[in-house]
């Protein structure tokens, strides 16, 4: 190891173990507990999903680290401490940091052939993709296949070696594991292209079932051997960009084992925006019903307007929180919901990158949806996410977390 690289993060890891001890953590879970368990106190605010190439000011972000392993970890407590400091909100920092699992898949199975279509050099993340399709026959899809999940422990020795290196001493070191999310038709979308998708919803149904079954195989097969290697992560602090604070009746497990009824998942099908309920239903439903199932709470919903699919979730065991996008009509879903699970509101990420920042129509929004809720009794958070760009003015996201504070608390 470079003694130098561990200095540098060991030296981040005590501010966030600063921070991570402060009391003010205990009172922000209970209050996501309260919200999560349909007995609110006030709605609760976050931002994720951030163009992080806009943000460094000051060169609080700037990575010093050539040591792979190292510049990740210095790269993530640099921006929890950026948070932290500019744009809080109801953000939780852990007393305790999650050590990677070192997981390969020794059988892997179908990947997309994508083309990146960047508009900005500086953003990794690439929002604009071109996807070929590879899924163009049955024999296509017989190459979704279960994985074949094994711990490098060769890797797996690195990890523990910087992980070491960094924390002890400072902060408690706890195994990480795996958070398995299921958003099939997202994926199907990478191998299959979004148009030949719709089309292919009518043309081909046949077909569209057959590679349902397929991945509907591979991914409890994936849980399976999550469980059984004792990878699942359990009791997460957030799930899909949401704190996941739960009084969890916890299922007992054999000495090594995890259970996905001791954590959450997440499902969405973003590109069935365009399809009917009676189509949602038959080209989902019965597929991620029996995985829905085997966890203890389940998120549902992304982007996508649900607002006249609301009976068809209802039909979903364990689901606890549901998106409402922007493209969603609030009123309808919070009538429809009424109460009976968390109001997942997610404020408009373009009014963060228009020429000029309009303050009123931030908070006009959230006043807006806060009363909806209340209305109908719903509990509801917040969650700022999918932000491709803030026009290089960092201090816009400051701004946005002070006002949906002082909202969140009226």
């Amino acid at each position: 190891m470079n003694n130098k690289e561990i200095k540098i993060v060991r030296e981040a890891a005590k501010k966030l173990a600063e921070i991570a001890a402060l009391p003010i953590h205990a009172e922000t879970k209970r209050i996501w507990l309260k919200n999560n368990m349909r007995k609110p106190e006030r709605p609760t605010a976050i931002i994720d999903q951030i163009p992080w190439h806009e943000m460094n000011v000051d060169d609080e972000l700037t990575v010093y680290c050539e040591d792979k392993i190292l510049a990740n970890l210095e790269t993530a407590i640099k921006r929890q401490l950026y948070m932290w400091k500019h744009m809080r909100c109801d953000m939780i920092i852990e007393n305790f940091y999650l050590k990677p699992a070192a997981v390969e898949n020794l059988k892997p199975s179908l990947q997309p052939k994508v083309v990146q279509l960047q508009y900005d050099d500086k953003n990794t993340s690439a929002p604009s993709k071109h996807y070929e399709d590879v899924l163009l026959t049955e024999a296509d899809a017989d190459k979704i296949i279960p994985g074949d999940f094994r711990i490098n422990k060769e890797r797996q020795a690195e990890i523990d070696e910087r992980y070491h290196g960094v924390f002890d001493g400072i902060m408690e070191l706890r195994p990480g594991g795996r958070l398995p999310t299921f958003q099939f038709w997202d994926m199907i979308v990478h191998f299959h292209g979004a148009d030949t998708v719709l089309y292919d919803l009518v043309d081909r149904p046949e077909f569209m079932h057959y590679i349902l079954r397929r991945m509907t195989e591979q991914s409890m097969a994936m849980i399976d051997q999550f469980e059984d290697m004792g990878i699942l992560e359990e009791e997460p602090t957030y799930i899909h960009c949401s704190g996941a604070q739960w009084d969890w009746q916890r299922v007992k497990t054999a000495p090594g084992k995890t259970s996905a009824k001791n954590s959450w998942t997440f499902g969405m099908s973003q590109i069935f925006s365009s399809v009917s309920p009676a189509m949602h239903e038959e080209f989902e439903f019965e597929y991620l019903k029996p995985i829905f199932e085997r966890y203890g709470n389940v998120y549902y919903g992304c982007c996508e307007p649900l607002d006249n699919k609301m009976e068809m979730i209802r039909k979903y065991p364990n689901v606890r929180k549901i998106s409402v996008s922007p493209w969603a009509n609030a009123e309808k879903c919070a009538e429809q919901i009424a109460g009976d699970y968390v109001v997942s509101a997610k404020p408009h990420p373009a009014f963060l990158a228009k020429t000029e920042l309009h303050e009123d129509e931030i908070a006009g929004e959230m006043k807006r949806i806060k009363n909806i809720c209340k209305k109908h009794n719903c509990p509801a958070e917040f969650i700022l996410k999918d932000l491709s760009t803030v026009r290089y003015k960092p201090e816009r996201l400051w701004k946005w977390a002070d006002i949906a504070m002082k909202i969140m608390k009226e």
